[in-house]
């Protein structure tokens, strides 16, 4: 997968881990992403992608993620 698809791929599980609690299955409203990696997972994995990419606006969402989940514990 590209980095710019796996940055996306974090942001957008990111953004699920930050969302209220999902609503029942089949109300309508959003469900969660299939097969979430865990937070400690996620930083992970936006930290290697802002060295590897050296991309200011993924070293910012690899600093949100690990801020996200230090705050979480």
């Amino acid at each position: 997968m590209a980095s710019g698809q796996r940055a996306a791929a974090v942001a957008a599980y990111f953004a699920d881990a930050l969302r209220t609690p999902a609503a029942p299955a089949g109300t309508g409203r959003w469900d969660p992403l299939p097969g979430p990696p865990s937070m400690p997972e996620l930083a992970d994995q936006a930290e290697e992608l802002a060295y590897t990419t050296r991309d200011e606006t993924v070293r910012g969402l690899a600093d949100a993620v690990r801020q996200a989940d230090r705050l979480q514990a």
